[in-house]
């Protein structure tokens, strides 16, 4: 992202408390690591005091560089400065310097913080292997998923090693990965191992929020019972004690979630209680965070793939404005095409007048012979006028139940004609109201915010 860039990465001693130099990028390492042998400098104070990344424009001329020589030396120039946090707990900095000024913007910013924190959780993991002397079954497993994280961007695969894994270290009877709908409206089961499916009859399916599943996604917090049967947590959280009817015991549910968002939970379960010790909890958190990772990497990928698509379609789309100077050739064609990407049934446009200002008819598609078209709307009169009036999208997923579209419509002759959804969209060009394009669906259709923004 940065290939001239100048990185460094230093790490608190647990022994010492005091910052300590690891590895950098593109320095003589010899001569940064005897520059921070000292005390502290100011800018790192800064970053682990307050745990948020720090812009400098210059550290060159900057007064609270204590180390202004050593950046003249080096042609270090801007500075970018973000705590390596993860759990909570603040492992160390990772620094970004340029060689010549550079204004860092959000997202890079952004970006250069995710980064850091699937470092942070890197490095705790292998603070915690060094600590705790894993078994080389557990460095096993959390080394084959780390790898599928960082390296696999297929989901499934990456879900399916993780339940394997699980299920060969810790011998569980049932475990489940829940991961959140695009709607993050809905847990449902991604990937499963059940030894006695017959037995687990559980919803596979979660609203937000609702029972101990939900609860886990919702506030980030695990869920760990030896045994459930003498838990009153769990009769007091879980809805319909699906897992004590299915002869559970051991129950235990960890949240997956990264800096950017929770995304589902691990549950696992057993028939016999059992009680998880410090290490294989931490173990087990250590892998929920890489499924995390993974789930990021692969959705992140897919928003990447669909905003490609994104603009494929609207550069197909303003191709259509070259192909003519007929506005009206434009206009049925630019309608056409969008009904075709949008799956939509039929659609109408108006044009301001601009003498009168009132929205005129210019041209159809889609709606059926006999069905009357208002052919002139004043701004402000029904829905359309309403539009342009205010200059913001109206959209209804259900224009027979919705209230107010029932209320602002001026004869809902388009619900009469077998419509259902309808997305009214002014046209405007530097400030100027156009006019009003209005797409009509047969179906019931639920408006995303990826979907609204593109149209």
């Amino acid at each position: 992202m940065l290939p001239d860039a100048v990185a460094t990465i230093r790490l608190i001693s647990k022994e010492s408390g005091k910052l300590e130099a690891v590895a950098c990028r593109n320095l003589d390492e010899a001569e940064w690591r005897a520059a921070n042998s000292g005390s502290l400098h100011e800018f790192a104070k800064i970053v682990l005091e307050n745990k948020i990344p720090l812009t400098v424009a210059n550290a060159q001329t900057d007064p609270r560089n204590d180390k202004r020589e050593f950046a003249k030396r080096f042609g270090l120039v801007s500075y970018l400065g973000i705590p390596l946090v993860a759990k909570d707990q603040l492992l160390g900095l990772i620094a970004f310097y340029t060689k010549e000024e550079h204004a860092f913007n959000d997202d890079e910013i952004e970006f250069l913080r995710t980064l850091a924190g699937q470092s942070a959780i890197a490095i705790q993991n292998a603070k915690f292997y060094e600590e705790t002397r894993r078994s080389e079954a557990e460095i096993s497993a959390l080394h084959t998923l780390t790898v599928a994280a960082t390296q696999s961007l297929d989901l499934d695969v990456i879900l399916h090693q993780t339940i394997q894994k699980i299920t060969q270290l810790f011998h569980f009877d049932l475990t489940r990965v829940f991961l959140f709908n695009a709607e993050m409206t809905e847990l449902g089961v991604k990937a499963a191992f059940e030894a006695r499916p017959e037995f687990w009859r559980e919803a596979s399916y979660f609203r937000r929020g609702e029972s101990l599943v939900g609860w886990v996604a919702e506030t980030g917090r695990a869920f760990v019972s030896a045994d459930i049967a003498h838990d009153p947590r769990y009769w007091e959280m879980s809805g319909n004690h699906g897992a004590s009817q299915a002869g559970a015991h051991f129950l235990a549910m960890f949240p997956i979630k990264t800096k950017l968002r929770a995304w589902g939970v691990l549950v696992c379960a057993g028939t016999l209680p059992r009680l998880l010790k410090a290490n294989e909890i931490n173990l087990l958190e250590s892998m929920t965070n890489q499924i995390g990772i993974a789930v990021e990497n692969s959705t992140l990928y897919q928003q990447t793939a669909a905003k490609a698509k994104d603009l494929a379609t609207l550069y197909s789309v303003a191709g259509i404005a070259s192909e003519s100077l007929d506005i009206n050739v434009v206009l049925k064609k630019t309608m056409e095409k969008l009904l075709a990407i949008f799956n939509f049934d039929a659609a109408r446009i108006y044009l301001c007048n601009e003498d009168s200002g009132d929205l005129r008819l210019v041209t159809h598609y889609g709606i059926p012979p006999g069905v009357p078209l208002v052919a002139v709307y004043k701004a402000g009169e029904g829905r359309l006028g309403r539009a342009i009036e205010t200059g913001e999208a109206m959209y209804v997923d259900d224009m027979a139940t919705d209230t107010l579209y029932n209320k602002l419509a001026y004869n809902k002759n388009m619900l009469k004609a077998g419509f259902h959804s309808s997305f009214l969209i002014p046209l405007r060009d530097r400030g100027e109201e156009l006019g009003v394009m209005n797409f009509l669906g047969k179906e019931r259709n639920h408006f995303s915010e990826v979907y609204i923004q593109l149209i």
